[in-house]
């Protein structure tokens, strides 16, 4: 018995392990749930730290001196240790979900069973009381060991109670590359429809977490189920290319929702107009928006590493915004090709000489412009833009004096 339990103890962090003994001292029982054991049991470093009790809430607020009401009314207390937030909950069973994701009501019970039947799937519902025993009624653990997503108890029931469970089913695929069981992906697709009633942003989450995994090609399952269609109807019949690009990106969110609305459309003016309305529509934070478009309106962009050519293409995208454009041309182009390796050396050289590459960097500005009898207005802002498109032609050119000369001749001809 002994080797087993010394088999199965895994650390807690001394914080978890403070509350657990603190709540069962008063006599209650306590352990670590839900995802952070799962991580745990594969070897992962848990994000977040969740602690499920016996004690009622006003019980974890008597023991504990610094506390929050962070969701009092469904039994959460987050207990504040060593500058950190702990989320400590009363055993409960849920009410009736009337919106397909959040219980009406909830009822605190003194049983583990109860708690924990409650839960989405069978890795997110064991607890562990960090001395070496683990609750496992649903069998998570032989679950996570043969790469399963299976529902805790009845599929459709879990999926009615909260349609978000659907997405995160196929999140938790992608992430951790396992399959999901049979019944559970059945009852996925039968409900799949009722994830338009959950709100855009906890979509937006979880689509964005199974785009940047290691597994982003899992987004077909969820077209081919209908999960998402209508956020994204433009999805490709043909996905081989999309997936291909997806798998050869890097884990960055801006890139991987550029490339899966590239696919969406034929040209850069249609998906930049479309990944405008879906992320629009998802809620997403006006800079990522903004840098999705921009990578999109420039997406038929003709690669190559000729110096002009890759100064005018820095000069669209922007110094940040280039390394992920020669990036996301490479993973949508059709075959191998050093040229995009070429373009990025060209561009870090370029930033490195310093090579004027945007209006800001001329020596001359506006005011200059005026003196050397520029009309006022609109036609100020035209010359910048020609002198930046001679600049970037020929760098050296670039000096106060030659700039100077260019707008003097062009005003004596105008």
């Amino acid at each position: 018995r002994r080797k087993k339990r010394q088999k199965e103890q895994m650390e807690l962090p001394k914080a978890v392990q403070t509350i657990i003994h603190l709540l069962e001292r008063n006599g209650y029982e306590a352990y670590a749930v839900g995802g952070c054991v799962r991580d745990l049991f594969l070897h992962r470093a848990p994000k977040d730290w969740d602690v499920t009790t016996s004690a009622p809430p006003e019980a974890v607020k008597g023991i504990f001196h610094r506390t929050v009401d962070t969701g009092i009314k469904h039994g959460t207390v987050t207990v504040l240790m060593g500058g950190e937030g702990y989320e400590v909950t009363t055993y409960r069973i849920d009410g009736v979900y009337s919106d397909f994701r959040h219980p009406e009501d909830v009822h605190f019970t003194t049983a583990l069973e109860e708690d924990l039947k409650r839960r989405d799937f069978t890795i997110n519902a064991m607890a562990y009381d960090g001395e070496g025993r683990v609750v496992d009624l649903f069998g998570g653990r032989k679950d996570l060991q043969d790469g399963v997503i299976r529902a805790v108890g009845v599929a459709e029931e879990r999926f009615t109670e909260d349609a978000l469970r659907i997405l995160r089913a196929f999140r938790f695929s992608a992430e951790l590359g396992f399959t999901i069981e049979e019944k559970t992906l059945a009852a996925a697709g039968k409900l799949a429809g009722n994830l338009r009633f959950i709100s855009r942003e906890r979509v937006r989450e979880e689509l964005t977490k199974l785009l940047v995994s290691p597994h982003p090609d899992r987004i077909r399952d969820l077209y081919r189920i209908g999960a998402i269609n209508d956020i994204y109807p433009a999805y490709p019949e043909e996905d081989g290319p999309l997936l291909a690009a997806l798998n050869a990106l890097p884990p960055d969110p801006v890139l991987r929702y550029a490339a899966l609305f590239y696919y969406g459309a034929d040209r850069q003016e249609e998906r930049a107009a479309l990944a405008e309305q879906v992320i629009t529509e998802l809620r997403f934070d006006n800079a990522t928006k903004n840098r999705v478009v921009k990578l999109l309106a420039l997406s038929d962009t003709a690669p190559s590493a000729e110096p002009y050519a890759v100064r005018c293409i820095l000069s669209r995208a922007g110094e940040a915004l280039f390394p992920l454009l020669v990036q996301l041309l490479q993973a949508v182009s059709k075959k191998e090709n050093p040229v995009f390796d070429e373009m990025l050396r060209e561009g870090e050289a370029i930033i490195q000489r310093g090579e004027c590459i945007s209006v800001s960097q001329l020596k001359i500005n506006g005011t200059e412009l005026l003196s050397l009898g520029t009309a006022p207005g609109k036609a100020v802002g035209e010359t910048l833009k020609k002198l930046l498109e001679e600049v970037l032609k020929a760098p050296e050119k670039n000096e106060k004096e030659t700039l100077a000369a260019l707008v003097s001749a062009w005003n004596k001809t105008e």
